[in-house]
């Protein structure tokens, strides 16, 4: 009978996929078929978001083509990101008619105004993109503040949640901060100013 176990060691070896059935059982080896088809399908759907916020960035912001907003972001689009001296996020919006607005409005303030990608990350219907900004002030900044002339280049986090092959929300933190000192509109905090003299202790 040695051969007719070889045969079978042989066959096992051909099948591995019959093997693990037979060792993990009927049910146990359906539900970890199941779980590796949604794996599967979770890594493709992540994928195919990082797609959509690649074109985000490098098409609309970078290139300029508002129009591919249409393809990109969703008509129902929930907007967080707060604008510097903003007073609050804009909230429900029509996507692309915002998106394209965003694009207008930061290219009137910096021609040049560029994001690149140092990272990015999906999980199912979310991702996440680190970014550096750059870009010079040659517009007046908010429409307010008369164009400094000089550049910035500062972090930035953006996040989004993607919904029927469109990108359906968004946040943002960025680094205001060191924009606006850059750029001169706020000054440098510098040493504490010394007392006039004959006004210190004792005198």
């Amino acid at each position: 009978m040695g051969w007719l176990t070889a045969l079978t060691a042989v066959r096992r070896l051909k099948d591995p996929l019959l093997e693990g059935r037979r060792r993990l059982g009927p049910a146990v080896w359906s539900q970890s078929t199941a779980t590796a088809r949604h794996q599967r399908k979770r890594v493709t759907m992540s994928e195919a978001n990082k797609v959509l916020v690649r074109r985000w960035v490098e098409e609309i912001f970078n290139g300029h083509r508002v129009e591919v907003a249409d393809d990109v972001v969703a008509a129902e689009f929930v907007e967080h990101a707060l604008a510097p001296f903003g007073q609050q996020a804009p909230g429900q919006v029509d996507g692309p008619a915002h998106t394209r607005a965003t694009v207008e409005s930061l290219r009137a303030q910096f021609p040049d105004v560029r994001m690149t990608i140092e990272a990015i990350a999906a999980e199912e219907d979310v991702v996440s993109v680190r970014v550096l900004a750059t870009g010079t002030n040659l517009g007046p900044l908010n429409g307010m503040i008369p164009p400094t002339g000089r550049s910035f280049s500062a972090q930035q986090s953006h996040w989004f949640r993607v919904a029927d092959g469109r990108i359906a929300e968004h946040w943002a933190t960025r680094d205001d901060l060191s924009t606006m000192l850059q750029l001169g509109v706020i000054p440098r905090p510098g040493p504490p100013a010394a007392p006039p003299a004959g006004n210190g202790a004792g005198s």
